[in-house]
């Protein structure tokens, strides 16, 4: 399915081996599970990996010098609510992410392959264009070196 999705045209990303809260583990713990992805991934699509997302959005600083080490852009996001027992259906999930305090230019909206997100996926793209927004193709993004300055 990964080498189908790709062959689609789309980016494949990284978000761990185990899926386990990253402020947990050791450095090399974490770079296990980070390494372990990228080959999977690059063995099946024969791509590179650019992104790395964060299970449960928690990391540390070992996590940012590790995609540092590796060439991954760190990426969490502003907002995303299709997890939430509230928003399981189309119309609510489409409703909350098109009305919450969250939206704003460069915005990173998180979301899950279930049924409720495909639902909203279309009056979402339209409200997010009717409200001037663009979606942007994250192959034009460009990398740009995690910062490791305290916040």
């Amino acid at each position: 399915m990964t080498k189908q999705v790709h062959d689609m045209g789309f980016e494949i990303g990284n978000h761990t081996h185990t899926h386990p809260n990253l402020r947990e583990l050791t450095y090399e713990e974490q770079y296990n599970e980070i390494v372990a992805t990228n080959q999977v991934v690059e063995e099946i699509t024969g791509a590179p990996v650019r992104w790395f997302r964060p299970p449960f959005g928690l990391f540390n600083m070992d996590t940012i010098l590790i995609c540092n080490e590796l060439g991954l852009q760190l990426m969490t996001w502003s907002f995303g609510y299709d997890w939430m027992d509230e928003y399981l259906s189309g119309p609510e999930l489409a409703a909350v992410s098109l009305d919450n305090t969250y939206i704003r230019p460069g915005a990173n909206i998180l979301m899950h392959d279930r049924s409720w997100t495909l639902d909203a996926l279309p009056t979402m793209i339209d409200g997010y264009r009717e409200l001037g927004y663009h979606i942007v193709d994250p192959y034009l993004i460009q990398h740009q070196q995690n910062s490791t300055e305290p916040l």
